[in-house]
C-alpha cells in the first residue's frame, strides 16, 4: 500500500476529480438525451442503459467528495 506522504498529486486534484465525475456524468445525460431527440424527433427522459450508467458516475462522484471531506475533517493537516 502507498503510503500517503508519497503521494504526488496535488489535494485540491483529488478533490475535483471527484467533481469532474459528477460533472461529466449529468453533462453524459443531458447531451445524449439531446442527441437522441434530434435523431428521433421525441423527448425520451428515460433510458435504462443511460440512467444506470450517469447515476453511477454521479454517486461515485458524490461519494467521493463526502468521504475525501471526511478524511480532511478528521485530519486537517492533509489539506
Amino acid at each position: 500500500m502507498v503510503d500517503e506522504r508519497e503521494s504526488q498529486l496535488p489535494k485540491p486534484l483529488i478533490r475535483n476529480m471527484f467533481t469532474i465525475l459528477m460533472v461529466m456524468g449529468i453533462i453524459l445525460y443531458v447531451g445524449w438525451l439531446i442527441a437522441a431527440s434530434v435523431i428521433n424527433g421525441k423527448v425520451i427522459i428515460f433510458d435504462l442503459g443511460l440512467y444506470s450508467i450517469t447515476i453511477l458516475m454521479f454517486l461515485m462522484g458524490l461519494t467521493g467528495r463526502y468521504l475525501y471531506g471526511l478524511k480532511i475533517a478528521r485530519d486537517p493537516s492533509q489539506d
